[in-house]
């Protein structure tokens, strides 16, 4: 009679483990295939958004948070989406919730201080741009946007120091045109000349050529000036202001 009851003490915890491991790997399964899933739409939603699809690409980052509540990549480029469209608290929120999950990202910092810059809140920004240089202190991207706050403040000193840090890490068109609106805003018109001919050099843009215009016009090299707002109209002919500029130098 013992011998049978240990037998059947046996038998049902015999049975309670294999009920345990069915529940284990069921779950399993599950956990899997939802993580599968998920990826499946982010990976769909990044393809929508190469190809110029954001409303796609935004449904499908967002259904895959929707179940994935954590999936990191998710809430930054539907983050991304949400600065395009100029819903700047949504974006912030995204970052956020992005930072929340990798408190140590770069990119996330630097997206959200792009989403505060937009908002003007200068202070959150330089927050989170500060931020991102201590986890990347080799970021050209962020010294660059940091810069773009600082000149949106009028310190025209610091925005230089990190236009020449851009510039020292990746010497681009961006960071070269950067440099050379700030060094107009200082009044150092060698400087920005040469820094916007690199800039046109490197990939010519209608906002270069004429803030080179500009600057010829306070060098008084009238000319040059002429030269240069065409051209800033040939790249643009819907370019109105430098259209004024050249309709008063050649009334002059």
């Amino acid at each position: 009679m013992m011998n049978k009851y240990k037998y059947m003490r046996a038998s049902k915890l015999f049975i309670c483990i294999w009920v345990v491991l069915i529940i284990l790997v069921s779950g399993s399964k599950i956990t899997a295939q939802i993580e599968d899933t998920s990826k499946l739409l982010f990976k769909n939603g990044v393809q929508a958004l190469n190809d110029g699809n954001d409303q796609s690409a935004f449904d499908c980052f967002t259904k895959a948070l929707e179940i994935n509540p954590n999936y990191f990549e998710a809430f930054i480029n539907r983050g991304v989406i949400y600065l395009r469209r100029k819903s700047y608290e949504l974006a912030i929120s995204d970052f956020s919730k992005a930072i929340e999950i990798k408190p140590k990202n770069t990119g996330a910092y630097n997206n959200r201080g792009l989403a505060y810059s937009r908002i003007n809140e200068f202070e959150k920004s330089l927050s989170d741009f500060n931020e991102a240089l201590k986890i990347t202190p080799t970021s050209a991207e962020v010294y660059s946007n940091r810069g773009s706050v600082y000149r949106q403040q009028k310190n025209y000193p610091l925005a230089l120091i990190d236009f020449n840090k851009a510039i020292e890490i990746n010497p681009n068109s961006n960071n070269y045109q950067a440099r050379c609106f700030v060094n107009y805003d200082l009044a150092d018109f060698d400087a920005a000349v040469s820094d916007c001919s690199e800039s046109i050099k490197l990939k010519p843009h209608a906002n270069t050529y004429f803030y080179r215009g500009l600057t010829f016009i306070k060098k008084n090299d009238k000319a040059s000036a002429i030269s240069d707002f065409r051209k800033a109209i040939d790249l643009n002919p819907s370019f109105n202001i430098a259209k004024e500029e050249l309709k008063k130098l050649e009334e002059k």
